[in-house]
């Protein structure tokens, strides 16, 4: 196991000029947002509030006020679980219809209080009140004792874990630690999902990100009050929410008053009650046309980020990227969608149409 302490080189700042316009998309109910396919969970109070295209489908009450939420690998191996934590320590399965299941005798931490969840890929960690419980394969808990700590982040194969006095990191495929000297730091993974995922790290006034082994300050704001990272993307909230652009941090014109943030596996942020996104440029009009309207009524219940196929097709790019495979399974084989799902003959001729023309 290796400890160090390694040097932090300052760089950047936060970047004036005119702020990043972004696109906001309201909810019909505030909390913390979790994202599963194409349905929204809202956790506020002890409520958790199930949306489907922006309409409430189902409302759920627990027995103490939510704490924190998330996606994590189902234990039953099929697809991935919204789960949320309450203020009794208690975790609980809250499942696309409503119904709440109480979580923490399948995950063997039966008897000892979560304080907080977080996950990506088949990575699992929940925080303790004196350590944590990590899984990397969704179903064996081991658990460590630490010393206060206060914050976890998890990302493929590895956690980041911060305590009153330091940030540590953990490879847990190579079983190595490393430990940053940063008091009650904010903490999260950029690219979580993948085996590049890099470590952002930030106390009240600075922000550094992981470059080469090491965490370089990249800028400066005031106060940091919460970063998260949504995909590739990295968001900051401190005087304004600002998104990281290189090694400045781009302000936007979002309202930085309005709420806890959150990041979506989309690339977007949830500031309050609102989703917000950066504004498209537009360079495949044909997919958005032809494909898009499909794709929303028949493949996102399992092809959005997080969904349960593990493979999103919601963006031009990844059907330019796939175009081959899917053209194949659709229009050749017609072996996707599954069967019983009602993709229609004018819809699959959209989709031929658009297969069929070469970028």
């Amino acid at each position: 196991m290796r400890l160090a302490l390694l040097a932090l080189v300052a760089c950047g700042g936060a970047q004036l000029g005119k702020p990043i316009a972004l696109v906001r998309e309201p909810l019909p109910v505030a909390g913390r947002v979790v994202e599963l396919a194409d349905t929204t969970f809202v956790f506020g109070g002890k409520t958790v509030t199930v949306l489907r295209g922006g309409a409430v489908a189902a409302r759920s009450d627990a027995p103490a006020e939510w704490r924190g939420a998330t996606t994590i690998a189902a234990p039953d191996g099929n697809g991935r679980w919204v789960v949320g934590t309450t203020a009794d320590g208690e975790l609980w399965h809250v499942t696309p219809s409503g119904e709440i299941e109480a979580e923490r005798d399948r995950l063997g931490l039966a008897g000892i209080p979560v304080t907080a969840v977080d996950a990506a890929g088949s990575t699992v960690a929940a925080l303790l009140a004196n350590g944590i419980a990590v899984t990397t394969d969704g179903v064996h808990m081991a658990r460590i004792e630490l010393d206060h700590p206060v914050a976890l982040a998890a990302a493929r194969g590895r956690l980041a874990i911060a305590t009153r006095s330091a940030v540590e990191v953990w490879d847990l495929v190579h079983s190595t630690r490393v430990s940053y000297a940063i008091a009650n730091a904010r903490i999260a993974f950029v690219d979580a999902e993948l085996e590049t995922s890099r470590l952002a790290v930030a106390d009240d006034r600075r922000l550094y990100l992981e470059r080469g082994g090491a965490l370089h300050r990249v800028a400066s704001a005031t106060p940091i009050r919460a970063l998260v990272a949504a995909g590739s993307h990295l968001w900051v909230l401190a005087d304004h929410l600002y998104l990281l652009d290189g090694g400045h941090l781009a302000q936007t014109d979002a309202d930085a008053t309005a709420g806890e943030l959150r990041g979506s596996r989309t690339g977007d942020v949830w500031l309050g009650a609102a989703r917000y996104s950066l504004v498209r440029t537009d360079d495949d009009p044909a997919w958005h046309a032809q494909v898009a309207p499909v794709f929303q009524r028949v493949c996102a219940h399992c092809h959005l980020p997080g969904g349960s196929a593990d493979i999103d097709l919601s963006t031009p790019a990844t059907w330019h990227a796939e175009r081959d495979e899917i053209a194949r399974r659709v229009i050749v084989t017609r072996t996707m969608p599954p069967a019983g799902t009602d993709l229609g003959d004018a819809d699959r001729k959209a989709l031929e149409a658009w297969l069929a023309t070469k970028p």
